[in-house]
């Protein structure tokens, strides 16, 4: 077949170049065909925007042409699909899942972009045609449906064009006339609920502007990447049903010529897109749903040694912890890792890594430390050969590793993990980097837990001078930085170094967040207890030994509340039950109960029972046991039982 025709009479020409932009299909066939000379020429690595520079436009470029204006008439014509992509795809794996799609319909005509617009204009003048916007969207509602490429990075969902192509289709057919090509979807759940039309990108600022503009006159850009996402997770579903619909149609062996052909692997297929899909929606019982289904087709079909099959069932264990179905979670990983370890080498093979990893994730969120340290040590030795030290894959099971450690108390050994974290980190992306950060924050952490308080200030301060120099003196970071370092200079009884720079935090916070923002009014408030706290701190002359108190046999337990702010401090005897108002100080003395407002400070002696609001401050001695909502700092001392409810 002539992959080009020869140049044409004038008079053709000009025929051909009317030919309007909704009738610019091509051809499958040709269009695979011509994909594979393209590979050839520019390397398996081109992406479309390749392929655009390198052959489309030095093809046409003496007639200022179309591409389609120099394909053979008979490969051209309306189209019944359109393609939606981006341009940093490789063109060969567009081409590829292409091929797989319609891999039953040779004769049926896609429309795609570079080859129906004609890129010399973009070439010369740079800037968006004035009728390419009416173009694309006449297209799109002629075309019987819309084809979205998804790409193996997601890059789609970030693309201006793209978005503008989803918005058209499920304006003029709804979900139904969207379907979703897929090469790899593991960046889908990261990228699914940051889909934003307000922030999405384009090659020239001048088209990002037109169609931002368009948008926000109709829909909205808020309406619009819901919509987005809703479309997104019908389609996949729509495309579930049908398969599995036909694939009971068809029960019995495979009549195709290969097993590939099987309606029963194309249902699993179907049912592993929608799951996830769906789990990037995290409608986790659903993704659980397609993924058992996928892998009770895939095991009648190929075995239960096949990888495919494998995968179904890794990905059942993936929904099942999701679901927080732990327990069920864990059997069916084992079984996994056993598949993997019989039917494939584990060193090879990066998803018997990836099933060692998942089971020992499963056993540190079952708190399963030990058996978790035991796992992510042989998955760091397989990392290790699979991947290499530098890693990110190796950096994060050695993060997961430490967390094992520090669950049984074994601290030390935390630490030295976290230290060789932090090396890599610093070595591979840079000291200033926010992993690089978060890991000296998480380091500090360890050591003011293990009474080394003052290496922990030091990695502190560094943390607090690398994201200022990173993000700016004014980033909310840099409070939480500054708020973390106070906590610790008042655990050393550096009181004064802590009342300055807790002043800096006010004037950052009424400058960032304002004066009237609750964290604000916290700082204000907790100031104002800072040198009734300093002075509690200051040695005081033991008091003269009394008898002990005969217990109280009918009377309950006195409770002392301070009404306002500038208080002195309650302070709990034994069986005592201590309520504190906003602002106040309050210490209970062993077996205390202690109950407090916003803005409080407590500190628990031994066996003291503290229960916190959201933003409280507590340190609590050991056998303390802390309740505190979301938001609450608690550094606790060894022994005692912390629990956090996030409300």
């Amino acid at each position: 077949m002539a992959l080009h025709s020869k140049v044409k009479p004038s008079n053709e020409g000009d025929r051909r170049q009317k030919l309007p932009v909704t009738e610019c299909g091509i051809r499958v066939s040709w269009l695979l065909s011509w994909a594979k000379v393209v590979e050839q020429k520019l390397g398996p690595d081109a992406t479309t925007a390749d392929v655009c520079a390198k052959f489309v436009i030095p093809s046409t470029r003496s007639k200022k042409c179309r591409y389609v204006d120099i394909i053979e008439p008979v490969n051209v014509g309306a189209p019944q699909y359109f393609l939606s992509h981006t341009w940093s795809m490789r063109f060969a794996t567009l081409m590829e899942v292409v091929a797989q799609r319609l891999r039953n319909e040779p004769d049926s005509f896609v429309w795609l972009d570079i080859c129906a617009i004609n890129q010399n204009k973009y070439e010369d003048k740079g800037e968006l045609q004035a009728d390419d916007v009416s173009h694309l969207s006449s297209v799109v509602r002629k075309a019987k449906s819309t084809l979205f490429c998804l790409d193996e990075k997601g890059k789609s969902l970030t693309r201006i064009w793209c978005l503008f192509e989803i918005w058209h289709t499920v304006k003029a057919k709804g979900s139904a006339g969207l379907e979703i090509l897929t090469y790899q979807m593991r960046f889908l759940p990261n990228l699914f609920h940051e889909i934003d039309v307000s922030k999405a990108q384009a090659s020239l600022e001048s088209d990002r502007v037109r169609i931002l503009a368009e948008i926000a006159a109709d829909i909205g850009y808020q309406q619009l990447s819901l919509n987005i996402k809703e479309a997104l997770v019908e389609s996949a579903d729509r495309e579930a049903q049908q398969a599995l619909a036909l694939a009971q149609q068809h029960v019995g062996p495979s009549t195709g010529s290969t097993p590939t052909d099987s309606p029963a692997l194309a249902a699993a297929a179907a049912c592993t897109k929608a799951a996830f899909v769906a789990h990037a929606a995290r409608q986790y019982e659903r993704a659980g749903e397609y993924d058992s289904r996928a892998l009770d087709l895939n095991t009648k079909v190929l075995g239960l040694e096949h990888p495919d099959t494998i995968a179904s069932m890794e990905s059942v264990g993936v929904s099942l912890s999701d679901q927080g179905k732990l327990k069920e979670a864990e059997a069916v990983k084992r079984e996994v890792l056993a598949l993997q370890a019989k039917v494939q080498d584990p060193l090879a093979d990066f998803r018997a890594l990836n099933g060692m990893r998942n089971l020992a994730q499963n056993l540190l969120s079952q708190s399963k430390y030990e058996e978790a340290e035991a796992m992510y040590r042989q998955v760091l030795v397989l990392h290790a050969k699979v991947d290499g030290p530098e890693h990110p894959a190796q950096i994060h099971s050695m993060i997961n590793l430490v967390h094992a450690l520090n669950g049984q108390g074994k601290r030390g050994e935390g630490e030295a993990v976290q230290r060789q974290v932090l090396e890599l980190q610093t070595k591979v992306l840079g000291p200033d980097h926010p992993d690089t950060t978060r890991m000296m924050d998480a380091l500090a952490v360890n050591l003011i837990i293990m009474h080394k308080r003052e290496e922990a200030e030091t990695l502190q301060r560094q943390v607090l001078q690398l994201r200022t120099k990173a993000l700016g003196p004014e980033n909310p970071d840099i409070i939480y930085s500054m708020k973390d370092l106070i906590r610790n200079l008042v655990g050393q009884g550096k009181h004064e170094e802590a009342e300055a720079m807790k002043r800096q935090v006010l004037e950052l916070q009424v400058k960032v967040l304002g004066q009237e923002h609750p964290d604000t009014v916290y700082t204000l408030q907790s100031m104002r207890n800072l040198a009734p706290g300093m002075k509690q701190q200051a040695p005081r002359k033991p008091a003269p030994s009394k008898p002990a108190p005969k217990p109280a046999l009918t009377k309950p337990a006195p409770t002392a509340t301070p009404a306002k702010p500038a208080a002195k401090p309650a302070i709990g005897k034994l069986s005592t039950s201590v309520t504190g108002q906003r602002g106040t100080s309050v210490t209970g003395q062993r077996g205390t109960s202690v109950t407090r407002q916003r803005g409080s400070s407590v500190t628990g002696q031994e066996g003291t029972s503290v229960t916190v609001r959201k933003g409280t401050s507590v340190t609590g001695q050991k056998g303390t046991s802390i309740t505190g909502q979301k938001g609450t700092y608690m550094p606790i001392s060894a022994g005692p039982k912390a629990t956090t409810s996030k409300k």
